[in-house]
C-alpha cells in the first residue's frame, strides 16, 4: 500500500485528530517526494528541519 493510501484509509477511518492532519501529511508526502525523487528540486535543511517541526508538532504531538 502507498503512503498516499494509508493517509487516506486512516482519514476514513476518523484516525486524525483533527481534519487539517490529512492535508499536513498529504503536503509534507508531496514535499518528500519532489525530494526523494530524481528531480531538478533542491531541498535543504531548513526545509527538512520546516517538515520535521511541523509533522511533530501537528501530528504527533496531537495524540499525546
Amino acid at each position: 500500500m502507498k503512503e498516499s493510501e494509508t493517509i487516506d484509509v486512516c482519514n476514513l477511518a476518523s484516525l486524525f485528530a483533527s481534519t487539517n492532519t490529512k492535508k499536513i501529511l498529504d503536503m509534507q508526502l508531496t514535499k518528500r517526494n519532489l525530494a526523494a525523487h530524481p528531480a531538478l528540486v533542491v531541498m535543504e535543511g531548513p526545509q527538512a528541519d520546516d517538515a520535521i517541526s511541523s509533522l511533530v508538532k501537528n501530528v504527533v504531538l496531537v495524540l499525546m
